[in-house]
Order: structure tokens, then sequence, then C-alpha cells
């Protein structure tokens, strides 16, 4: 698993220090492409429709969380 660059090490920690609970449409697609960048996938921005059950809000939270323990390694050296 890589570690992030500072650029998105920095770009990570501005997302975090502004969490509220929602992300907007901008964050989706960031998210979407570190997540991409960073797991070797084709990029795949998750379009929620506030449904329950909603599998993009899965997506989104898991790739939250897989980046989060991504950040918490620190930056490429």
């Amino acid at each position: 698993m890589k570690n992030l660059n500072k650029q998105d090490y920095d770009k990570w920690t501005e997302f975090k220090s502004n969490l509220r609970g929602v992300v907007n449409k901008h964050e989706i697609e960031m998210i979407a492409k570190l997540h991409a960048k960073y797991f070797d996938h084709k990029i795949d921005i998750p379009k929620p429709c506030g449904c329950p059950n909603d599998r993009a809000r899965r997506v989104i939270q898991k790739y939250i969380g897989e980046l989060n323990t991504l950040y918490d390694k620190g930056i490429q050296v």
C-alpha cells in the first residue's frame, strides 16, 4: 500500500478538518480520484441517491475509511 504524497496529504488534511457529516459533489469526486490513484483502480464516482440502502453512500464511506488509513501512515518519502 502506497503512502499519500505531500499534496494529497495536505488535501486530505483540509478535507478532514472541514468534515461536517455530509460530503458535497466536489468532495465525492476528490475522494473517488484519490482512492483510484492510491488503490490502483479506474475512477468510479459514486452518485448518491438519498435512499436508505444507498450503495454509493457505502462506497464513499469505504473510500474515506481506506484513505484515512493511508493518511494515518503519513507522507510518502
